[in-house]
């Protein structure tokens, strides 16, 4: 069972928030890095990112056992193409965290948050030396369509919905006891942190970042009970769906590599909005442990 807050709600969820942004960020920024091989940065990133992730699950856990849903506004996040960039987004963020960390703890002490104060100093004392360093260019930006990249940004933007929602349904589940259908949101989300990979992948190799705040505002649609929370998941998987066919057909003529993708997504989407509950879910291709699993042996939660 978690423990009771310390923390008021309200400093617990302008942590999370700005917590589960930065590793959103971090993760599309590690996938841009990996692809332009710089390792050094990687390892930066990757080392307080370990920290973080971890934390802002706990954090979300304690919130959901007492009644609470958090609120996580729209996308705050913008993803770099090039270096400068990446550094100039990181720091952003790293300082709305550390303030975040810091109302939080002056608040009411939590030993929630000193693990993610910890690395806080040093991390933005690497940004700053590497947002001062003099780099060469990566490479030129290929040029996608206006059509292409935005419907391409839309898509990406329900990708980080979905990825919110459905965490955050897995833990909401999982202490309403429905623990079978919060194993399937954590592989929804999953699914989705992949499709949105891949997307990060291939257009980092394309010296571009997806930019998901250019895409309209979108925020998650929570709910505290089994059957809103189906009906709202699948609202979004068939916005999702909807997106993904949008932006592959945008994208079949100038770029078929990424329309491949959004015709995966599309697919992975379909079969979530047509799924009920008396059959068995479809096949997400989720790539990581289960939900049950994450939680006692890396969370250390019961």
């Amino acid at each position: 069972m978690s423990a009771p807050m310390s923390a008021e709600p309200t400093d617990l969820n302008a942590v999370l928030a700005w917590q589960l942004a930065a590793v959103e960020q971090h993760f599309i920024h590690v996938l841009t890095l990996k692809a332009w091989g710089d390792e050094e940065s990687i390892r930066a990133i990757a080392a307080v990112d370990e920290v973080d992730l971890p934390n802002a699950l706990r954090i979300l856990d304690l919130m959901v056992s007492n009644g609470h849903l958090p609120d996580l506004g729209a996308c705050r996040i913008s993803p770099g193409a090039s270096h400068g960039e990446i550094f100039a987004a990181e720091r952003r963020i790293e300082a709305e965290l550390s303030a975040a960390l810091r109302a939080a703890r002056s608040a009411d002490p939590s030993s929630l948050i000193d693990p993610s104060l910890a690395p806080r100093d040093s991390y933005g004392s690497w940004l700053l030396a590497q947002s001062t360093k003099r780099r060469g260019s990566c490479g030129l930006p290929q040029t996608l369509t206006e059509t292409g990249k935005s419907s391409l940004d839309r898509l990406f933007s329900h990708l980080l919905i979905v990825i919110e929602q459905s965490l955050i349904h897995a833990f909401v589940l999982w202490h309403d006891r429905a623990r079978r259908q919060a194993e399937i949101a954590w592989d929804t989300s999953a699914a989705a942190m992949k499709q949105a990979a891949d997307i990060t992948s291939l257009l980092a190799r394309r010296f571009l970042a997806p930019a998901p705040t250019a895409s309209g505002v979108l925020t998650p649609s929570l709910a505290k009970t089994l059957e809103a929370s189906r009906e709202v998941d699948r609202a979004l998987a068939e916005a999702t769906c909807v997106a993904a066919e949008r932006a592959e057909q945008a994208l079949s003529d100038p770029d078929p590599e990424l329309a491949a993708v959004c015709r995966a997504s599309a697919a992975t989407f379909r079969a979530l909005s047509a799924w009920r509950p008396d059959r068995d879910p479809p096949a997400l291709g989720a790539p990581c442990q289960g939900f049950a699993r994450v939680r006692q042996g890396i969370l250390g939660l019961e």
